[in-house]
């Protein structure tokens, strides 16, 4: 039989690559292989444990134990969370939901860090799947109506995989404080599947619990995060583009009358939720000013192009501190190009309206980044900020890749496989500097060598690790980058403290205490310096002094073991031991590992008379504290309590390991004093004062007997 005229031989122009584009009644013939689809979903969740695995094993890092402080507070359960959720709704965008997700690894596993890694990935791996899952219902769909010139598999596949192992979702995974993006985009994700499910399930009960579940996944999107105040309009943006070609606008409208009125409220009224009060992260912003609204909007637009979209295409030098970010106005020309790209991705929504995907890419892209550059806050960039846009862009490369499949599936399939294998590599790479706070600060200076923030957060980083020499030099190069900024004076002031320095700590403290007040840095930065400002001045015995600060501190957070630590001492320097023995005892209570804490707790309550708790305090500063004064925390209890020959067989004992330690000196001297053995006890005597004229006033004695 001879063909038309302009017929297409469908068979040929397959084998070819040439589009062929199906009546929706030839296209509802064919159905969804669900062995191949669920291939390509396990696929998925290998090549999200192939990228972030490695990531399991990374410590607390840069503000993770300032997110997870709370956790202290769990223990009176029934407290916290009624506190949490009435706050949840009083302001539902602070966060709460996120907390309580901390919470719930809390009391799963305790204080388990790989917990809390775990927990990420699994995050991120559903947020994966239920990205393909979108994309593979929305693509099918279009197919059907004879919309979509790619194949439904390959374009969910490659958008969902890029997705799940782009190094830009390292800092989602690796950081547990980056928890907010998988956390806020599974809910995301997730209640635009079950709003599809109401748009398009044939059962009337089915599109109800599309509705109700679609209801509940955007208030726990919202309540993670205030990037979710755009899903209502995402809905009415997926709403349009599945819309039937063949049907009138007046008619769809008028079919979906309530739908549509109800989404447009909401996305109307949400974001007025800032109103009642936005609870920023830290973040990376950590030491960061906060910039004039001016600066803080030009930033957020150059960023996009020197930052976030160089980062997509070209994956390397990713870091929390990326140089040619900060712009002081709209006249910095890559902030100019920056709202060109993005009046630009607007446009495209529009320019490609008859490729619905790539449509949604580009408002996926725009709709992820709006809420973090809105609203102004001391962090400029953050690879978790991009998450959601990034799923936008994965969606055009997924396009892309799917187009290209059309000409040729080997190809393709080897470009798929190659560009895979490289994001998986960096992403590990990248998972190892979010392993610990050395190496994310090494791989900042690696990105840029010019910031003094990088190199004075490097240098506290070392000193925590023991590596003095060389934090003693990244401060002095923080501080001649940075003159006159909180972190590099911090760096100095900390390698003052580390070096027993203590004047020349106090002053320095006192000075970023001064400076982090007037730049009006968050709370947190201006308890840590005041923190280091009084825990110096208590060094030097100026417990007075140090009050001042360490109230501050307290304010700032009133959860810090170290800070109750601080005010503790300076209180049993003021002889108020009722008031530091309450203190040590939360420092204690909320940090039993604070080895330094015990030894000053024995001492408050040997002076308030509590023998048996002053005890059991000496017993763990011995066994954990491997400070000088900690071996004599039990004998000095012992020579209180009156126990002479006790104390003294432990203290000459100690005295044989340690013959120059003028407080076993002075505590062996008084105990054989009482014994009667003068002349040994004033040859013990004068050994100590020659070490340390004020080593009898710092043994804290007792009366002597008469």
């Amino acid at each position: 039989m001879a063909k038309q005229k302009g017929s297409v031989d469908k068979s040929k122009s397959h084998k070819k690559g040439i589009p062929v584009h199906k009546t929706e009644a030839e296209s509802q013939q064919e159905k969804i292989s669900w062995k191949f689809f669920f291939m390509l979903l396990a696929s998925i969740v290998v090549i999200v444990f192939a990228a972030h695995i490695s990531g399991l094993w990374g410590g607390l890092v840069f503000n993770d134990l300032e997110t997870l402080k709370f956790l202290s507070t769990v223990q009176d359960s029934h407290t916290f969370w009624s506190s949490l959720w009435t706050q949840a709704f009083k302001t539902p965008l602070t966060q709460q939901y996120l907390k309580a997700t901390y919470a719930w690894d809390y009391e799963a596993a305790g204080f388990s860090v790989v917990w809390h890694h775990i927990v990420n990935l699994g995050l991120h791996l559903v947020a994966s799947g239920y990205l393909f899952i979108l994309v593979f219902t929305m693509s099918w769909r279009l197919k059907h109506q004879g919309r979509l010139d790619v194949d439904p598999y390959m374009l969910a596949f490659a958008s969902a995989a890029i997705f799940a192992c782009h190094p830009f979702t390292s800092e989602a995974v690796g950081y547990i404080s980056g928890r907010v993006a998988p956390l806020m985009a599974a809910n995301y994700f997730l209640a635009l599947n079950c709003f599809l499910l109401s748009q398009l399930a044939k059962s009337k009960a089915l599109r109800i619990w599309g509705y109700i579940f679609s209801s509940v996944f955007v208030v726990n999107a919202i309540l993670v995060s205030s990037e979710a105040l755009l899903l209502p309009l995402t809905m009415i943006m997926i709403a349009l583009i599945l819309k039937q070609p063949g049907v009138k606008w007046t008619e769809w409208a008028t079919r979906k009358v309530w739908v549509l009125c109800t989404l447009i409220v909401l996305a109307g009224t949400l974001p007025y939720l800032a109103l009642l009060g936005v609870s920023m992260p830290s973040g990376n912003a950590n030491g960061l000013q906060l910039l004039p609204a001016v600066s803080y909007y030009a930033t957020q637009l150059k960023a996009v192009v020197t930052y976030y979209l160089r980062g997509f295409l070209i994956p390397i030098g990713l870091t929390v501190d990326p140089p040619f970010v900060l712009a002081n106005d709209f006249g910095d020309p890559l902030a100019i190009l920056g709202g060109v790209v993005l009046l630009g991705a607007i446009f495209c929504i529009w320019f490609f309206r008859s490729r619905p995907m790539i449509s949604f890419g580009f408002y996926l892209f725009i709709a992820g980044l709006i809420p973090s550059i809105a609203l102004v806050q001391p962090e400029y960039v953050a690879d978790r900020r991009i998450y959601l846009s990034l799923a936008g862009l994965s969606i055009l490369a997924g396009w892309a890749l799917a187009k290209l499949a059309m000409s040729n599936w080997q190809r393709t399939l080897i470009v798929t496989a190659s560009a895979l294998l490289v994001l998986i590599g960096l992403t590990m790479w990248r998972n190892y500097s979010w392993s610990s706070n050395e190496a994310l600060w090494q791989s900042a200076i690696a990105a840029n060598a010019d910031s003094g923030r990088a190199h004075a957060m490097y240098a506290l980083s070392l000193i925590k690790n023991g590596k003095t020499e060389k934090a003693a030099i990244e401060s002095k190069q923080a501080l001649q980058l940075s003159p006159g900024t909180v972190p590099a004076t911090l760096a100095v002031a900390a390698t003052l403290l580390n070096s027993k320095d203590y004047q020349g700590a106090s002053e320095q403290f006192a000075h970023a205490v001064e400076l982090a007040q007037k730049q009006k840095l968050s709370p947190e930065i201006v308890g840590t310096a005041a923190a280091g400002a009084a825990e110096s001045l208590m060094r030097l015995g100026k417990g007075q002094n140090a009050m001042s600060y360490a109230q501050l501190a307290e304010e700032t957070d009133p959860n810090n073991p170290r800070v109750h630590f601080i005010v503790g001492n300076c209180m049993l320097q003021a002889r108020q031991f009722h008031l530091a023995y309450f203190e040590l005892q939360n420092a204690v209570k909320l940090n039993p590992a604070l080895a330094e804490a015990w030894e000053p707790l024995s001492r408050a309550a040997i002076a308030m008379g509590s023998g048996d708790e002053a005890y059991r305090a000496a017993q763990m500063a011995e066994k954990i504290d491997k400070s000088p004064r900690a071996k004599t925390a039990v004998p000095r209890v012992l020579v209180w309590a009156g126990q002479y020959d006790k104390a003294e067989t432990i203290l000459k004992e100690a005295l044989k390991k340690d013959e120059k330690n003028p407080e076993i000196l002075a505590l062996l001297s008084f105990a054989e004093k009482q014994l009667g053995e003068s002349a040994a006890a004033e040859s013990h005597k004068k050994t100590a004062e020659e070490l340390d004229k004020d080593a009898f006033a710092k043994a804290d004695l007792p009366p002597a007997k008469p």
